[in-house]
């Protein structure tokens, strides 16, 4: 994994690895459709921020099914899996949001919200299970990868914030455990946004 503005500090994969991570091929093996599967039940069952328990065990299920490590967080809803690579290396972040808004959804879909008056219609089932791909390819290839990616699935980002109760940005950002982190990544509504400083140095477009 490289990224793509020539930063080489943030390059998490050996330089001298004897095979390559081929993406494609381990999709056309069968990832592709249980991600399809996995997307299709997060947006059959949306939840409100602050409110995505089931979201979470779902995703927490799949993710320990898979061997990925989930750090002990003490977060409500929302986790955050961590991929150690075997050589030392940098730290760096992969984001997807996971909670749903409030409202009806009336697609016509085979695979609509079951839930009343609750739909994914920001994306965010597309998101997550974008990170969950992402944590379960990096942690298949654990021998190739210098450093650690940690793998967020952030609760409550449509979530207002009160005097006690922050968004989930703010609640992962307490827990302590990315203060190590040098760079993230994320991905939003079909676009994938680096950030290596405060603010975000581009944006790189695919189609889905």
């Amino acid at each position: 994994m490289h990224s793509d503005n020539g930063n080489e500090g943030l390059n998490v994969v050996t330089e001298n690895s004897r095979h390559q991570l081929d993406i494609t091929r381990e999709l056309d093996n069968g990832l592709d459709s249980e991600l399809v599967r996995y997307y299709t039940w997060f947006h059959i069952h949306p939840e409100l921020s602050y409110h995505e328990v089931g979201t979470t065990a779902r995703i927490r299920k799949i993710l320990e099914s898979k061997n990925v490590e989930i750090l002990d967080t003490g977060l409500n809803t929302g986790l955050i899996a961590v991929i150690r690579g075997e050589e030392s290396g940098p730290v760096i972040a992969l984001r997807g949001d996971i909670d749903g808004l409030p409202i009806q959804e009336q697609t016509g879909l085979e695979y609509a919200s079951q839930n009343a008056g609750v739909m994914h219609a920001c994306g965010h089932d597309f998101n997550l299970s974008v990170a969950l791909g992402a944590a379960i390819l990096l942690n298949a290839h654990r021998d190739i990868i210098s450093g650690t990616i940690k793998v967020i699935f952030q609760p409550a980002e449509e979530g207002r914030a009160t005097k006690d109760q922050p968004t989930g940005g703010v609640q992962v950002i307490e827990t302590g455990v990315l203060d190590d982190v040098q760079a993230f990544f994320g991905t939003h509504d079909g676009s994938r946004a680096s950030r290596f400083d405060p603010l975000a140095r581009g944006k790189h477009h695919w189609r889905c």
